[in-house]
């Protein structure tokens, strides 16, 4: 059984190394070379961030099972704000959710209405613009977000027909 764990840690390390290669490429194609760092969530967790630019602050949350790095290609062209990438918990080369996997819908709300302030929280951030994708905060998240971090939030968009059609009372 000891051999089939190292092997099982060899193979994870290979393609950790292979996912670096493969994002290390794509930043380069973009003329960017971020900074990384690793911040704690109050729930313990830790997820990893990149950043790149100057300027105020703006963090991009990606959707689905990808990671920060889909906003690439946006953060390259972006002038005049510091994106923030970030790995949801779970995805990219962050670490799993806490207490995870999330097994009910209301145990996804209540994780979705901290995420957001965790984030920030754990960037040290007094305020910063926020970019997402509907799934990376659900239309629930979306319609409580002024009223749950306003402290922190000046400014949103969310990537999303589902939710411009939403806003717009469709």
């Amino acid at each position: 059984e000891r051999p089939a764990r190292t092997a099982k840690r060899f193979a994870m390390a290979k393609d950790i190394q292979s996912y670096l290669d493969a994002e290390r490429r794509l930043w380069e194609h973009l003329g960017v070379t971020p900074t990384e760092r690793v911040v704690t969530l109050a729930s313990g967790g830790h997820v990893r961030v990149q950043e790149g630019g100057e300027g105020p602050p703006f963090v991009l949350l990606h959707g689905g099972s990808i990671s920060g790095t889909s906003w690439a290609t946006l953060a390259s062209a972006l002038d005049g704000v510091c994106c923030i990438l970030v790995d949801r918990p779970g995805c990219g080369l962050s670490e799993p959710i806490v207490g995870g996997p999330l097994r009910d819908l209301h145990a996804v709300e209540r994780y979705a209405d901290q995420l957001l302030g965790d984030v920030l929280d754990a960037l040290e951030l007094e305020s910063a613009a926020v970019g997402a994708t509907s799934d990376s905060l659900h239309p629930y998240e979306v319609m409580s977000l002024d009223e749950k971090t306003d402290a922190y939030v000046r400014s949103e968009f969310v990537d999303s027909v589902e939710s411009e059609a939403y806003r717009a009372g469709g």
